[in-house]
């Protein structure tokens, strides 16, 4: 008789669906896996490091510039000081003031390169009825132009491409861990695909199953780089739904490796190792959140 692999009895003893899952084991595999993690590692490092760190002002400034796209008005101004803002970066920052209806004013403004000198008379324009948001005549009220702003908040968004793939497949993951039954399959097909994780190629496997009291066979089809996991025996765990029995997944494929305990409940195997996976996704979820919120406060 051929020996089975202790996963596979721990699997037969799979609580029935609709069975729990730990709150780490469904996060730990919704935002796991090769995808998720390159999404959000850039999604993360965008949100941190390219998109300005005082959302608020930011916002501030970018509603600021906004307003100059409606009706404007002018008047004539005085340019007060100037100063380079940083160490030969070619970016200077103009003070200026200016009255209206009897009422003083002042501003400041962003140019690149000198303009004119300290005292001269200055173009000041301004949103029609809204003189406090005042500056000089094709000058910048943030030290950059619109557009470096706009691809710095761009840059972010390049992760979530391999986000959304990577959650489309690990919901169909947790899916499986939530109201999935337990098959046994063999392998059909391991094909190498052009993709390669940590030096190692990914491969796409194939496994044929029938489920339990039926005679029609199914296949389940997954690509991973660990094909040791799931080449280590004759047959292999299969998940599946009886709805969609095609959609079924090798269990040893799961992008956080899981155990059933005593009770026939999924556990991790690793709980660190899974809240590992979690950093990335928390960094990048927390810092867009604080954005969201600096976006509502300015807008609206």
């Amino acid at each position: 008789m051929r020996e089975i692999h202790p996963v596979m009895t721990k699997l037969e003893n799979l609580a029935p669906p609709p069975r729990k899952v730990p709150l780490l084991a469904m996060l730990s595999n919704l935002f796991s896996g090769n995808d998720q993690q390159i999404g959000w590692v850039g999604f993360a490092i965008g949100m941190l490091f390219f998109f300005p760190f005082n959302s608020h002002e930011a916002f501030e400034h970018l509603r600021h510039d906004l307003s100059f796209w409606g009706d404007t008005e002018h008047t004539q101004g005085v340019a007060v000081s100037v100063e380079e803002t940083g160490e030969d970066n070619g970016h200077y920052r103009y003070d200026f003031k200016f009255e209206l209806e009897g009422q003083s004013y002042e501003g400041h403004c962003f140019f690149s390169g000198l303009q004119f000198p300290i005292g001269s008379q200055v173009d000041v324009v301004y949103p029609a009825g809204n003189p406090f948001q005042a500056k000089l005549k094709g000058s910048r009220t943030v030290e950059y132009p619109l557009w470096v702003t706009l691809l710095l908040v761009f840059l972010p968004a390049l992760g979530l491409p391999y986000i959304l793939r990577g959650l489309r497949a690990n919901m169909k993951q947790v899916k499986l861990l939530k109201q999935g039954r337990v098959a046994y399959g063999t392998l059909v097909s391991a094909e190498p695909t052009k993709f390669a994780v940590q030096e190692q190629t990914v491969y796409e496997y194939t496994f044929k199953f029938k489920p339990p009291n039926s005679n029609r066979e199914h296949l389940a089809t997954m690509r991973t780089h660990q094909g040791s996991k799931i080449e280590d025996e004759e047959q292999e765990a299969i998940l599946y739904l009886p709805s969609f029995p095609d959609g079924g997944l090798a269990f040893d494929s799961l992008s956080t490796p899981l155990e059933v305990d005593g009770q026939g409940q999924l556990a991790c195997t690793s709980p660190s190792a899974a809240a590992l996976n979690l950093i990335f996704p928390s960094i990048g979820i927390l810092r867009a959140l604080y954005c969201l919120s600096c976006f509502v406060g300015v807008f609206f």
